[in-house]
């Protein structure tokens, strides 16, 4: 079932399976800004990341030396959510621990999306409590996929990145096994802005941390058409598409990051990793504006 929002500006779309929004268009003239999840190309939307960002080192990790087993950026993407509360400009989302999840995962949770539609954008609002008894150890992140190109009269090679502020980037990449290498990488940006080309992303995603600014904005240099996201207090912001004929780009603010490639596996020293005492709520969100 699709649940649809609007205002005078935008409408969004979202379903419940993965809380996932599918869909972000601006009203005035119809353009759709969310990518449309091909399936043979990359077969989502905007995917919530949790209980992990990104891949534990051979799919598995030890809490008190006990093994557990979890996929690429956890289970909550393929899960379906609780609808709480419905408005014509809001939508809330919730996941509980079950039996299905704690096989991987141990611990109680209580997952919370908020999504609002405030004039021109939308925020997205996580929030995590930890219903159990002991300390949770947790990640959450977010994958929204943007078009790019907007329309069929641009390329991608048109558009770029304006970061809000810096001129000295720092990120990493992944190793071929999908974990963090420990070489450090840097751009120099005049003026903060990377022009999005193909090569690029020749060794998957760009992970940047400590940014000066915690705004980019998505342009083209064919009309004035533009999206920007602000990501207050992220630890990290991923930037990643396809290697081959990209035709979107996903800007990504994690609090978390996958397995660097020495990790030991101990879950309690994972990189990124943040803590829960029992019945404590952590919550975060950030915001996108079409125009």
């Amino acid at each position: 079932m699709s649940i649809k929002l609007e205002n005078e500006w935008v409408e969004a779309q979202f379903k419940a399976e993965g809380a996932e929004q599918t869909s972000f268009k601006l009203k005035a003239d119809g353009c759709e800004y969310l990518w449309q999840g091909d399936p043979k190309v990359w077969g989502r939307h905007a995917p919530v990341l949790f209980p992990i960002v990104g891949k534990v080192k051979n799919n598995e990790y030890f809490i008190d030396s006990e093994c557990f087993k979890l996929s690429q950026h956890g289970f909550a993407r393929d899960m379906k959510f609780q609808v709480l509360a419905q408005d014509q400009t809001s939508v809330e989302f919730k996941l509980c621990d079950s039996e299905e999840t704690r096989t991987g995962y141990p611990y109680g949770f209580e997952l919370s999306i908020y999504y609002q539609l405030i004039e021109s954008s939308i925020k997205t609002t996580y929030k995590i409590q930890n219903t159990g008894d002991d300390t949770m150890y947790f990640s959450i992140g977010a994958h929204p996929g943007f078009l790019c190109p907007l329309t069929t009269s641009e390329c991608f090679s048109d558009y770029y990145l304006e970061f809000g502020g810096g001129t000295v980037f720092n990120y990493k990449r992944l190793t071929k096994e999908s974990l963090v290498s420990m070489e450090q990488h840097q751009l120099i940006l005049e003026n903060g802005i990377l022009p999005l080309k193909e090569a690029l992303f020749a060794d998957g995603v760009l992970i940047f941390d400590n940014l000066a600014s915690d705004l980019v904005m998505l342009k083209n240099t064919k009309n004035d058409k533009k999206l920007e996201m602000s990501f207050p207090g992220f630890d990290y912001f991923g930037v990643w598409t396809t290697t081959s004929d990209p035709s979107f780009i996903c800007l990504e603010p994690w609090f978390g990051i996958a397995d660097f490639e020495n990790s030991t596996g101990n879950f309690k020293e994972k990189g990124g990793i943040r803590t829960l005492a029992k019945g404590e709520v952590f919550t975060c969100a950030f915001s996108v504006k079409i125009s």
